[in-house]
């Protein structure tokens, strides 16, 4: 549920192609109760029916699951270098290149935020990890956490210390879905720069 309020009041939802590939059935369509919920706060809000899909990539070859439904939507823009970008457009895929070449979750996020408005990041953690540096001041965060069995080859060091929480507060209350926690956050004295 965490992730559905998430997706109900962004503006841009930034993922990327590891996602895709990971997950061949994602869909961002209200085909449930809870979907048609999330579509009924989105417009309450006076948001777009549908948030814009930016799925940043590096676009190497195979990276991209070209059958994969989201890549047939009309709110998606693949987000990648130049080379990606002319390979994404020989598909008939809208690209976008970041300025000064700084392909990066960061990049994507800043370009996600253009128009203003809540971005939501959906990546794992070798992607994310890199917002918890000091140049990147998230004023908000759903933060989802598996503690259940993993084989070796899932197992990763530390990513979030306590130093990236330092200043935040948690926000609303702890959901637990089996091995899964969902935790907000937020840090009062930040605006998404």
């Amino acid at each position: 549920m965490a992730l559905q309020g998430a997706r109900a009041i962004a503006s841009a939802i930034v993922l990327t192609a590891k996602i895709l590939r990971d997950e061949p059935h994602l869909s961002y369509a209200p085909d449930d109760a809870v979907g048609e919920a999330r579509e009924a706060l989105r417009k309450h809000r006076g948001l777009m029916s549908k948030p814009e899909l930016i799925v940043l990539t590096r676009n190497r070859e195979g990276a991209l699951p070209l059958d994969h439904p989201l890549l047939k939507a009309d709110n998606l823009t693949i987000f990648t270098n130049e080379e990606g970008a002319a390979r994404a457009r020989n598909w008939g895929l809208r690209a976008e290149v970041p300025n000064a070449g700084e392909l990066s979750i960061r990049a994507a996020l800043r370009y996600g935020a253009r128009h203003g408005g809540v971005v939501s990041v959906e990546a794992g953690p070798s992607a994310s990890h890199k917002l918890f540096t000091p140049e990147v001041q998230l004023d908000r965060m759903w933060l989802s956490r598996y503690s259940g069995p993993c084989s070796n080859e899932m197992l990763a060091a530390e990513l979030f210390s306590d130093r990236a929480f330092q200043g935040a507060e948690r926000t609303g209350s702890l959901e637990t879905e089996g091995a899964w926690r969902f935790e907000g956050w937020r840090w009062p004295d930040r605006k998404l720069s």
